[in-house]
């Protein structure tokens, strides 16, 4: 896909995401399995902010398919910033609260979009580069 349109796929998504941190709704239905029960939303949570971390390095997958492991992760940290941040808006909209459990489900899914980057880096900038041969 093309770096302009991933960008903007990218804005979208960060915009949409912006947009039901500051919705006054709530999901807080509860799923339960053999005593084990957890609220939905943190799921939800947790596929909003990989979809997010996914978009992201597909974004900019040229700039860091060539970085070491640990630039790699300063932009992590900062995906994880803006995931705080979302959080932390929520003190001062009346109708949410801030949630750790949040922003926890927030940071597995964007460790988790990270970690599928990171674990198909080399088989993906082959493909990459195979696709930039095939152009020429």
């Amino acid at each position: 896909m093309n770096k302009k349109y991933t960008g903007i796929l990218f804005i979208i998504y960060l915009l949409i995401l912006l947009l039901a941190t500051i919705a006054p709704w709530s999901t807080s239905q509860r799923i339960g399995l053999d005593g084990f029960e957890f609220r939905l939303d943190y799921f939800l949570h947790l596929a909003a902010y990989f979809g997010l971390a996914v978009l992201y390095f597909m974004w900019q997958f040229d700039v860091l398919v060539n970085l070491r492991i640990l630039r790699v992760f300063l932009h992590v940290f900062l995906l994880l910033i803006f995931s705080f941040s979302t959080e932390v808006i929520q003190l001062y909209l009346p109708y949410r609260i801030f949630n750790y459990k949040d922003f926890i489900a927030n940071s597995m899914g964007i460790v988790a979009g990270a970690g599928l980057f990171i674990v198909f880096r080399n088989p993906l900038l082959n493909l990459h580069n195979r696709y930039l041969n095939y152009k020429k």
